[in-house]
């Protein structure tokens, strides 16, 4: 790694919290599916948006952490990259974590649910999880307060020449 770059440490320690996320989110998927397998009898209905939404999260969480591994080898570390790195693949993966967590807190107070033998185990994986999840976020965070322009999703899929239908959407909404 080139030292001399200021994003170069950081990076280094963000690809190490990727990599914990990953371990986390794949034990956590691995009781999902146990949970799931054991039959919809006990599952609540806010089972399938919380297992939806984790999923989609561990979808944009990977693509983050292989963004930063590109990062890292190409050592090409511009404010841009950085910002559409955060706005499309960090943020995107922190938000559907969090809309997890709302199926979840509707679930956990489910009392076939909370009795099942993998619940406790899955309530400490997501602490740890989530504790993992903060300092990514933190770290996310600062690299964009330091220089790396935050870029707007929108204005970087439009760039890109995709585009994001919702935004459309409300453009649409906006102009009538």
């Amino acid at each position: 790694m080139a030292r001399n770059n200021p994003y170069a440490a950081t990076f280094d320690k963000l690809y190490g919290l990727l990599l914990q996320l990953s371990v986390s989110g794949q034990h956590i998927q691995d009781i999902m599916f146990r949970m799931t397998n054991k039959g919809q009898s006990f599952l609540p209905q806010a089972w399938s948006g919380f297992y939806h939404f984790f999923n989609k999260g561990l979808y944009f969480h990977y693509r983050a952490q292989g963004f930063v591994e590109c990062f890292l080898s190409t050592e090409s570390y511009s404010p841009k990259s950085i910002g559409i790195w955060a706005n499309q693949l960090v943020y995107p993966a922190n938000d559907s974590f969090k809309q997890a967590m709302l199926y979840w807190d509707k679930a956990r107070y489910v009392p076939n649910f909370s009795s099942q033998p993998e619940f406790g185990e899955l309530e400490r994986q997501l602490r740890t999880f989530w504790a993992i999840e903060g300092q990514i976020m933190v770290q996310t965070n600062e690299l964009l307060g330091a220089g790396a322009a935050p870029v707007s999703a929108a204005a970087s899929l439009a760039e890109s020449g995709q585009s994001d239908s919702q935004d459309g959407l409300n453009q649409e909404q906006a102009l009538a």
